[in-house]
């Protein structure tokens, strides 16, 4: 929720996602599917990054939503082995406006600033990296987790 995401520059950011991940597990029941779009890795994992964050303080993120998670959970992840030629397909279908935005917010992040990544390169490099975190999350946990790849 956009609430939760105007505290992603904040030092607690981790314990309000993983407060708001307990909740959300508390909440269903045995016989609910329940379907995770993103949580942990899209919607906090990226804000961690994108905000600088060491990356011993995002692996900690990490375990510890692991922890939460039910003893059935599994994820699913998309990798995107070529991202120059997957973007080259996706950013034109996205229309311009998309990706005039999605290239200024990551131009606006701590990172962004840090590394000046601007434009369509910039954006290319973000994603590449954060896609590499997230893989090496990936290798570390817990859960069962399922690649399915993404070919252009």
């Amino acid at each position: 929720p956009k609430t939760r995401r105007r505290h992603s520059p904040l030092p607690d950011f981790p314990d309000i996602c993983l407060r708001a991940w307990r909740q959300f597990v508390a909440s269903a029941t045995a016989e609910q599917v329940e379907i995770i779009d993103g949580y942990a890795l899209q919607n906090t994992v990226r804000y961690l990054f994108a905000n600088r964050v060491e990356r011993s303080a995002i692996e900690d993120y990490f375990d510890a939503w692991q922890a939460i998670a039910h003893g059935n959970s599994a994820m699913i992840f998309f990798p995107v082995e070529t991202p120059d030629a997957h973007f080259a397909r996706l950013l034109p279908v996205r229309g311009a406006e998309w990706t005039s935005k999605l290239f200024a917010y990551i131009a606006r992040t701590p990172l962004g600033q840090h590394e000046g990544l601007a434009g369509r390169s910039g954006f290319i490099r973000f994603w590449a990296e954060y896609q590499d975190l997230c893989m090496t999350l990936l290798q570390r946990s817990q859960i069962p987790v399922w690649q399915i790849g993404a070919r252009c």
